[in-house]
């Protein structure tokens, strides 16, 4: 959470102290041995939880291949690297990605295919929210909705798939590139989930 810590209101001069403090907490810290596994049960811990979708359809933020895998990797390589590449002491998620692809710590075809699922991960989140009026990170289980979605996102049918269809399929698709490259980045077997 610290890593993503920034002044937002007040003294710039007491902001800018505690960003020093808070950064040499974060990153000047000794390297911790079990720090991807950590990271990685506390992913599963979210996924088991909070984000396996059941009747209720996939989750956007905490399934497979969400947004938090996006972000736990960024958090888990700045805190990995950052001791050592003070530029990728950042808040931002997209920020971190190109950094991290910069320094030559995430390849750069990696990092673009996270930047652009982040965008479209976030777009699909802000629609859900906008049509349902309140914070909603869980994809419609009825195809009536989904296919509302679907238009509000943009898609329209082609040939015989509908725009739900569409959705679906690109949303198969970056769910299942983001999950891969996290399962690389932290060493497990199988691309399509988390290793318990």
């Amino acid at each position: 959470a610290y890593i993503k810590a920034r002044p937002v209101a007040g003294d710039p001069a007491l902001g800018g102290a505690f960003l020093a403090q808070t950064h040499r907490f974060v990153y000047e810290s000794p390297e911790q041995a079990d720090l991807a596994e950590r990271i990685q049960a506390m992913r599963h811990r979210l996924e088991m939880e909070r984000g396996g979708g059941g009747s209720q359809g996939a989750h956007v933020k905490l399934g497979s291949g969400g947004i938090v895998d996006i972000e736990f990797l960024a958090q888990y390589l700045q805190l990995r690297h950052g001791r050592s590449h003070p530029d990728l002491r950042t808040p931002g998620t997209l920020e971190a990605l190109r950094g991290l692809a910069t320094e030559g710590l995430l390849p750069p075809e990696d990092a673009a295919v996270l930047e652009e699922s982040y965008r479209f991960l976030r777009r699909v989140e802000n629609r859900l929210r906008i049509v349902a009026d309140l914070s909603v990170n869980t994809l419609p289980a009825a195809p009536a909705k989904l296919e509302k979605l679907a238009k509000r996102m943009g898609y329209r049918p082609q040939g015989d798939d509908s725009a739900r269809e569409r959705f679906q399929k690109d949303y198969a698709a970056h769910t299942g590139r983001v999950r891969a490259i996290y399962n690389r980045v932290f060493g497990t077997k199988d691309a399509g989930r988390l290793e318990s």
